[in-house]
Parts: C-alpha cells; sequence; structure tokens
C-alpha cells in the first residue's frame, strides 16, 4: 500500500507499508474506534508525534539502512 500526500512545504512524501503494516493498523483503528483526527504513533513520553518529528525518525531509519533519498 502507497500512502501519498504533500505536506505544507508542498513537497510530496509517500511511505511504503507491508500488507501486514496495513492490516496492524487498520485492527488497532478499529478497536479503539478511531476518528480520523486521533493520533496513531506516540512518542517515548506519551505525546503524539508531529509531522515534523516523525519525518526525523524516518530519515535516521533511511539513514541506518544507507538509503538515500530522491531530492525533489
Amino acid at each position: 500500500m502507497k500512502i501519498n500526500t504533500v505536506n505544507n512545504t508542498r513537497y510530496q512524501q509517500c511511505a511504503d507499508l507491508t500488507p501486514k503494516l496495513f492490516e496492524l493498523i487498520l485492527r488497532r483503528i478499529e478497536l479503539n474506534q478511531f476518528n480520523p483526527d486521533d493520533t496513531l504513533l506516540f512518542g517515548l513520553k506519551g505525546q503524539s508525534l508531529h509531522n515534523k518529528q516523525l519525518n526525523r525518525i524516518t530519515n535516521k531509519i533511511c539513514e541506518g539502512l544507507g538509503w538515500g533519498g530522491e531530492e525533489g
């Protein structure tokens, strides 16, 4: 499953989710009866993750894996 969105700086952001991960996310949404505005991801201190924080985490993971990003 590929998720595409455009952030507030007009960069397109993509995320490929494995079918298993997508299924787990859907199950969590259904189990907790989340609404579209509810937070799915939280940091270590229990605070919701903001887009910038999630991008930073994703970038660190990609760096660790040696994956280079495409410049848009």
